[in-house]
């Protein structure tokens, strides 16, 4: 991703907290109009929240080209996952969470866990001016054809 952030949101969370996680995932997304990927989002992030059993920093950075959540624990507890082994502790809870993302980076010496996610789309303004215009030319074609 992109070093260039234009918004950073934090939380801190306890692995009980899902509740707490769900609302500031919502929020993330509605704020930022990122409706179409809340499904991927929320559930990579949940299900990356529930494999460690340590509080941890949730943090939201919107980048160029994308967003990333990142995951911060006290302790070294993030690392390079093995695949090879699907289906055996949390795995498949990773496995997940990387098929569900654009790209995971483990940084900050396996203190933090990075999920990546390219969303392309158009600005919110521009979205609602298209909106606007076609609700317009439908409009006036209804009428015309009536």
């Amino acid at each position: 991703m992109s070093s260039l952030t234009t918004n950073i949101e934090r939380i801190s969370i306890k692995p009980s907290e899902i509740l707490k996680l769900e609302a500031f995932i919502e929020n993330i997304c509605f704020m930022n109009h990122l409706h179409n990927y809340f499904g991927s989002i929320s559930v990579a992030v949940s299900m990356a929240t529930k494999v460690f059993s340590d509080d941890l920093e949730l943090s939201f950075e919107q980048c160029v080209g994308g967003v990333s959540f990142c995951l911060t624990s006290q302790k070294p507890i993030f690392k390079e996952f093995d695949f090879e082994h699907i289906g055996q502790e949390n795995t498949d809870a990773l496995f997940l969470v990387y098929s569900l993302t654009d790209s995971v980076e483990i940084c900050n010496e396996g203190k933090t866990m990075m999920l990546n996610f390219l969303v392309k789309g158009i600005e919110p303004e521009l979205s609602v001016r298209r909106q606007e215009v076609f609700n317009k030319f439908a409009s006036s074609f209804l009428t015309n054809t009536k």
